[in-house]
């Protein structure tokens, strides 16, 4: 569908009063934060500031950062596993995914519990829970042993640990051993007692105690990972630290005789310092990775004989450029003889009965930089794994690996959606009716997307992902095209084809770091902010020609310069008007005015000690006269003596400032953001950032007729969005041009309007005195309408008509059956297209012989019966038109 504006974008924003009454509008905006998933919303109200509306929430899974854990599949098919932060805090979730719906679902939030932070993975017990802990949190705040029911989605707390008792910070998964009990390990030292150790939990009793502490460093100091059982029915494990050669150790737990001994102290041959567990192989021997040494410094593969204690060294790390250094983690059996996992870099595989280690899929090919958690193998024979970093995004993600194709790929991601999140902006009205605006989050590239949302019925799509932050609204030019400013560069985006580019690239030697919007001027230029000049603050005044793809420095700042909120110019008289946040006489702020024909610059207001930080656009209310709002100033303090802001007036005609009214902390909010825009009633609207009843922002109105300001909604965050960091933007509805097609006609479904009907086939070429809102072809073809009403334009898609409007007896006229007597087919020739058709064939008693559909065609063959006589061929329309003629077959 193309849709547009009728006016050009810079004469609909003076005609704009005009329309007031005779086109719909409404005011829309966004807020940074707040909605269901704290990632912002964008929000609509009237053209009176009325009827509040979520538009749309941004959507997010709201885990963050999965420690080094892995998955655990459940009996229902589902994984589980933890997280040890949320988007809004760092207190981590247990999520599900479910492999078949690629979804992923948190089932606790630890924000709403004293649990701590999950660092460890969970572990699936015989009565169906899944138990796992935490490494602070519980009274103590020494960590907890918690388990959750899939099922009943319930958590239960079951111990708090206190290092005089069981000990303190427990780390890794849970173990469950063979007798029913589960083991797992506490990681607490305090370089006056020792109480890291083994504990014991009895998922019957829900009892924990400590069976066994490392007594000394030559048993081993810091455990890693988790626990083993063996077939042997011991227990093993790792220490990254301790033993003989400080390098860490290889113990053992016997559940018989309550020992734990050091079965072997690592050394710089055969590795050091080994992070993770140990896997039991079908062969009976132990599996594992040391972090450091080797030959090569980087870690090491090896082998723990248990029936001869012996340690042997099979693989050293960083043998060439595709081997990840320090490897960390624990292989699984995939099949006999082969270990499977990953290096940090690539799924590895290592064949104990060969001695061999083959590099699979890399993490490079699907942007995954760091890894959290081992690789596993479900139940149905797929592999899944815990990433850290996907794309420079450190939230993480689920991936599987596809072993008959031997690569990888991310299946979905913690805290992100499509579209990212945190709008910034405000949102910019094309002339294609079409709402444009920008995320700095989230995204391919985790910097945010463009995105288009379309005002009639709030359908949301990306438009570009992008690899920088966009924080300021964009605009259309008068080329058609979008343009922008983020980080150093001026970009331009192409609607027709939705790829972006950077046209301007600023560097230091002189104006540099543009903010805020860019205008379009009567000149057809566009004229912008930077922050900075040189390597230092001042800044300036930025001319960007967009014929001809050239900068041009117009002014520079000498006493005053634009803060980051300081909004963007608007242009009067071939004059361009702004405001800067401090500097100026008082060092408060200004209002200032650049003249395009001289090339002049002069301040008009300076904004003194009681009344600071002017912030946003200006708004031009009548030919010369101004309306704009401060951050802070005023008798309302919220900032001491410097107050919560006003609304003033400036008149340049008479170079009169008049303050109109004053923020209120509480009803009308404080930090006024970027402008104000003129609703349907003649009344000024615009938002606050923090205030109003919950300090989440406001917005207003005020009335210029009695100069009261009033509070129109006050931001609740998660129901409505909070803290928003840009103005309302006025959106102009334009009715969507659709059809209903009548056979061979088609009908506009837009009423009261002006109406052009357009040869698709022909680049939508204007059909002459097809203006009415019924339009009936008279050819096969595509077809098109285009409508005007309210100031808009909106052409529908194309609609194909198959069949026209030709009369019964033109198609009787036209048909012909040949030959006639037949011995065996006969050909119907239309002489015409019309459209799909059926034939039946009936013999002399009226029993229905054969029937067959066809598609468009001028020609067909017809069978007839077997037996020699009369038969009636009926030739039927999709219309509904229906010719008969008579065969006879000898």
């Amino acid at each position: 569908m193309k849709n547009r504006l009728k006016l050009p974008v810079l004469i609909l924003l003076l005609l704009l009063s005009i329309f007031t009454f005779s086109q719909k509008h409404e005011m829309w905006g966004v807020t940074t934060r707040g909605g269901l998933s704290e990632r912002g919303v964008i929000f609509k109200v009237d053209s009176l500031g009325n009827n509040f509306n979520i538009v749309y929430d941004f959507p997010a899974i709201n885990a963050s950062e999965p420690g080094y854990v892995n998955l655990c599949e459940h009996p229902n098919g589902k994984l589980y596993g933890t997280t040890t932060s949320t988007f809004s805090s760092a207190n981590g979730t247990i999520f599900e995914y479910d492999p078949i719906l690629n979804e992923i679902t948190v089932k606790i939030n630890f924000d709403t519990l004293y649990l701590g932070n999950p660092f460890g993975g969970l572990t699936l017990a015989p009565n169906g829970k899944l138990y796992g802990n935490t490494s602070s949190g519980g009274i103590y705040n020494g960590g907890t042993i918690y388990s959750f029911d899939p099922v009943t989605n319930k958590y239960s707390l079951i111990h708090q640990f206190q290092d005089t008792v069981t000990g303190k910070r427990p780390l890794g998964d849970l173990l469950l051993a063979a007798n029913g009990k589960m083991y797992g390990l506490t990681s607490f030292y305090d370089g006056l007692k020792n109480v890291e150790g083994i504990y014991e939990l009895d998922i019957i009793t829900n009892t924990v105690i400590s069976v066994a502490e490392f007594p000394n460093s030559s048993v081993g100091e810091s455990p890693s990972g988790k626990l083993i059982q063996a077939s042997n029915g011991k227990l093993y494990g790792l220490t990254s630290a301790g033993g003989v050669n400080g390098k860490g150790v290889l113990y053992e737990y016997d559940l018989v005789l309550d020992t734990l001994i050091n079965k072997y102290s690592f050394n710089q041959s055969i590795g050091e310092n080994p992070v993770g567990s140990l896997f039991e192989a079908a062969n009976g021997k132990l599996y594992g990775l040391t972090y450091w040494g080797g030959l090569n410094y980087k870690g090491t593969l090896f082998e723990y004989d248990i029936s001869i204690d012996t340690v042997i060294k099979k693989v050293d790390f960083g043998r060439g450029f595709n081997f990840n250094y320090y490897p960390r983690g624990v292989f699984f059996e995939d099949t006999i003889g082969t270990l499977m996992n990953h290096d940090g870099r690539n799924i590895v595989t290592y064949n104990y009965l060969t001695d061999t280690l083959i590099l699979q899929a890399g993490f490079i090919s699907i942007g995954v930089s760091a890894i959290a958690g081992d690789l596993i193998k479900t139940s149905s024979g797929k592999y899944y794994g815990l990433a850290a970093s996907i794309n420079n995004d450190n939230h993480g993600g689920v991936y599987e690996y596809k072993k008959a194709t031997d690569s990888l790929v991310i299946k979905n991601r913690f805290n992100y959606n499509e579209l990212g999140g945190s709008p910034v902006g405000s949102l910019c009205q094309a002339d294609n009716g079409m709402l444009y605006g920008a995320t700095v989050i989230g995204g391919e590239f985790n910097a945010g997307v463009i995105y288009e949302i379309n005002p009639n019925n709030n359908f949301i799509r990306k438009v570009v992902d992008l690899s920088f932050g966009v924080q300021y609204q964009l605009i259309q030019a008068s080329n058609k095209k979008l343009y922008g400013v983020s980080g150093n560069s001026i970009f331009e985006l192409d609607l027709s084809t939705d790829s972006l580019t950077i046209v301007h690239t600023f560097n230091t030697s002189g104006i540099n770091s543009p903010i805020g919007r860019l205008l379009e001027a009567s000149n057809g230029k566009l004229y912008g902010i930077g922050q900075k000049y040189l390597s230092g603050g001042l800044g300036g005044i930025f001319e960007y020609d967009i014929q001809t793809n050239t900068l041009v420095e117009k002014h520079l700042f000498l006493s005053s310069f634009p803060e980051r909120y300081s909004g963007g110019l608007i242009e009067s008289n071939n004059k361009l008007y702004g405001v800067n946040a401090s500097g100026g006489f008082h060092g408060n702020g200004s209002i200032y005015e650049f003249d395009l024909l001289t090339n002049t610059f002069s301040t008009k207001y300076n904004f003194v000690d009681t009344i600071v930080n002017p912030n946003g656009e200006l708004l031009e209310t009548s030919n010369g006269v101004f309306v704009g709002t401060t951050k802070r100033g005023g008798a309302n303090s919220v900032f001491g003596v410097n107050g919560s802001g006003i609304l003033y007036e400036y008149d340049n005609n008479n170079n009169k400032f008049t303050i109109k009214s004053l923020f209120i902390k509480d009803s009308t909010g404080y930090y006024a953001n970027e402008g104000l825009i003129k609703g349907g009633n003649g009344n000024y609207y615009g938002v606050t950032k923090y205030g109003g009843n919950n300090n989440n922002g406001v917005i207003f109105e005020y009335n210029p007729s009695t100069n009261i300001n009033l509070p129109k909604h006050s931001l609740s965050m998660s129901s409505t969005g909070g803290i928003p960091f840009s103005s309302l933007t006025k959106v102009l509805i334009c009715p969507s041009a659709t059809v209903t097609s009548l056979g061979s006609s088609l009908k506009a479904d837009v009423s009261n309007a002006t109406y052009q009907w357009l040869d698709c086939n022909n680049n939508y070429a204007i059909i002459p005195n097809e203006t009415g809102q019924l339009f009936t072809a008279t050819a096969i073809g595509n077809y098109a309408v285009e409508i005007t009403s309210n100031g808009c334009v909106d052409t529908s898609t194309c609609y194909p008509i198959t069949v026209v409007g030709i009369s019964e007896n033109q198609l009787s006229n036209n048909l012909a059956v040949f030959p006639n007597p037949t011995n065996s087919i006969v050909t119907l020739s239309l002489g015409g297209l019309y459209g799909a058709f059926t034939t039946q064939v009936y013999n002399v008693h009226g029993m229905l012989i054969n029937e067959s559909t066809h598609q468009s065609a001028t020609q067909v063959e017809v069978e007839l019966g077997e037996s020699e006589g009369i038969y009636f061929i009926h030739l039927i329309t999709s219309n509904g038109e229906k010719v008969v003629r008579k065969v006879v077959k000898n």
